[in-house]
């Protein structure tokens, strides 16, 4: 009696059978056992969805990770072959600039990502090199690439932050490693400029849709280079490009979301 009363207080003219409101019930606790069921299908459907992206994007992660890495190991072992032969000359009578910038070209022909290959002395003078004019007297003095290196005694590989390349007025990426005199004092570094055009040309060939993008980040998740770049090269270099929900991401491995609640 009580349940015919709540169905004629909800809703007046509604039969009233006591058979028939029961039967209207046990119908209206099927068709919201379904929609409930489509709900958490739809919910298991688009976490699947997204499980699947996270995949993609890991293994597309992966393959670029990778990729790069292999242009960094292989610039860095010409540096170390530059490094190299500048220590050897040095001990041998002092450096040959001839010899030197022959040598100094013929690594860099192994680095056709690479904008240029050069050597700058303790004061930042850049003295040897490809396409380095002596009369210039380019100086690299305040430039990250060579302040890191002086400020730290251990031939470390470094990677800077992106600039316009002063002397082929390109944005790159320099990479650079410390030169050491006989007695271990700083002797200046030997760099190379690596285009951020060598970046971009690799994303741009990934099919990443129209509203995908595709950024290489610091440490710091400053933006490197990022593909598409609207507002043209070096447009958004040095911004953030991590958003409170991407680094929760990052964190969680992909498990930002919270279960639907009952």
């Amino acid at each position: 009696m009580k349940m015919t009363a709540l169905v004629r207080k909800i809703l007046p003219g509604f039969p009233t059978d006591p058979l028939f409101v029961r039967l209207a019930l046990s119908v209206l606790s099927i068709i919201f056992l379904v929609v409930s069921l489509a709900g958490l299908s739809l919910y298991h459907c688009k976490r699947q969805h997204e499980k699947q992206v996270i995949i993609s994007t890991e293994n597309l992660s992966q393959v670029l990770g990778g990729n790069i890495q292999h242009i960094l190991d292989r610039t860095d072992s010409v540096l170390l072959a530059v490094a190299d032969e500048i220590q050897r000359q040095t001990v041998s009578g002092g450096v040959n600039e001839q010899a030197l910038n022959t040598f100094i070209a013929r690594q860099k022909e192994r680095l056709q990502f690479a904008d240029s290959l050069r050597m700058a002395d303790e004061k930042g003078m850049v003295r040897y090199g490809t396409a380095v004019v002596p009369a210039l007297k380019i100086n690299i003095a305040d430039r990250d690439h060579f302040t890191r290196p002086r400020n730290n005694p251990n031939p470390l590989f470094f990677v800077s932050k992106p600039v316009v390349t002063r002397i082929d007025k390109k944005w790159a990426l320099p990479v650079s490693r410390r030169l050491n005199k006989p007695d271990g004092s700083f002797a200046g570094v030997v760099y190379a400029n690596i285009e951020l055009k060598t970046f971009i040309d690799r994303f741009s060939s990934l099919s990443i849709g129209q509203s995908g993008a595709v950024t290489m980040c610091d440490q710091e998740f400053k933006i490197i280079v990022r593909y598409p770049e609207p507002g043209g090269l070096g447009s958004t270099i040095g911004s953030k490009s991590a958003t409170p929900q991407m680094l929760e991401m990052i964190q969680t491995g992909g498990e930002s979301e919270n279960p639907p609640r009952p």
